[in-house]
């Protein structure tokens, strides 16, 4: 602030000299004020603020800059998904034989006996199977919107006699050489229903006694000796007389 003064006084003194000489004998002091004037301080000379313009009325305000969005780059597209491959289903892959099974194939023969129609009837059923592996046949049919079917399930399993498990193979450590075959396990499910007579489809399957035949479902466990057939099941009906036998032959293939 006395910077101020100082430059007022040497520009008054200039025009007035003895005014000068009272602002430069006291700087502090106020100079002297004509009547009706407004005091003049310190806060006279302190620099004004500064002052927005205001545009005249009706005049275009200022548009304010647009700011451009900066574009993303191009994103590269993902190429789709390759499926992966399916496994193998069941059944697709050769079964492997167990480490000290002998390397055979097992027949067997099933002989079902039915006297249904009043004189004995039979039906054989046959497979082959890789020793210690299993094997299944479905057989269904309609005869007069009567169902009819013939299931069988087998596993089995050839031990070695006691007189020497033949010669090892050079994979899985399993034996070959049928000569030292012993018995065999065999676990046999069976489901039977025969078609009816043709005298009960001609009466009507619900008008005699019996005109439906009973269908047989069976399944056990037996042992085998090589080529000898056993029988296995004699079942009856439980309304008439009919019976039904089962007989099982099992073969080792050389």
């Amino acid at each position: 602030m006395q910077r101020y003064v100082a430059v007022l006084a040497f520009i008054l003194s200039a025009a007035a000299p003895g005014f000068a000489a009272v602002v430069t004998a006291d700087q502090r002091s106020p100079l002297p004020a004509a009547a009706g004037d407004a005091p003049t301080t310190a806060s006279a000379f302190a620099p004004l603020a500064p002052q927005t313009p205001t545009p005249a009325q009706g005049a275009p305000r200022p548009t304010p800059p647009t700011v451009m969005a900066t574009q993303a780059p191009p994103q590269t597209p993902t190429p789709p998904a390759t499926a992966a491959p399916m496994a193998p289903g069941y059944g697709s892959r050769p079964p492997s034989l167990p480490a000290g099974a002998m390397a055979v194939n097992i027949r067997l023969d099933l002989v079902l006996t039915d006297n249904y129609s009043g004189s004995p009837a039979k039906k054989t059923v046959s497979m082959v199977i890789m020793n210690r592996q299993s094997g299944m046949i479905r057989t269904q049919n309609s005869v007069g919107g009567f169902r009819v079917r013939l299931d069988v399930d087998a596993q089995v399993e050839l031990h070695a006699s006691g007189a020497g498990g033949g010669a090892s193979t050079a994979t899985g450590g399993a034996s070959t050489g049928a000569a030292s075959a012993g018995p065999m396990t065999l676990r046999l499910t069976l489901q039977y229903t025969p078609a009816p007579s043709d005298a009960a489809l001609a009466k009507g399957l619900d008008s005699t006694r019996g005109a439906v035949p009973s269908g047989l479902d069976e399944s056990f466990a037996v042992i085998l000796q090589d080529g000898k057939p056993l029988l296995v099941s004699q079942s009856a009906d439980p309304v008439t007389d009919r019976r039904v036998t089962v007989e099982v032959t099992a073969t080792v293939l050389k």
